[in-house]
């Protein structure tokens, strides 16, 4: 995958949170793969020597999680 801008990467969240109301977090590796959950986001970092190497990008809603009734 081509390395994203900071632009391509803000349109990519605001998009994926107006089509998925419950998601509040976007994890973001640097490999270029998007997560909702953390911990698969933190199990997809390399290890090197046992410990993760890089980190994390975090997407988080501007706007309210909608009430749904899965989560209410």
């Amino acid at each position: 995958m081509a390395k994203q801008t900071k632009d391509q990467k803000n349109e990519y969240a605001k998009a994926f949170f107006s089509e998925n109301a419950s998601v509040k977090t976007l994890f973001l590796n640097p490999q270029g793969e998007w997560f909702t959950d953390e911990s698969y986001a933190n199990n997809s970092l390399p290890k090197k020597d046992g410990k993760r190497v890089g980190k994390l990008e975090i997407f988080e809603r501007d706007t309210p999680v909608e009430k749904t009734g899965d989560n209410l």
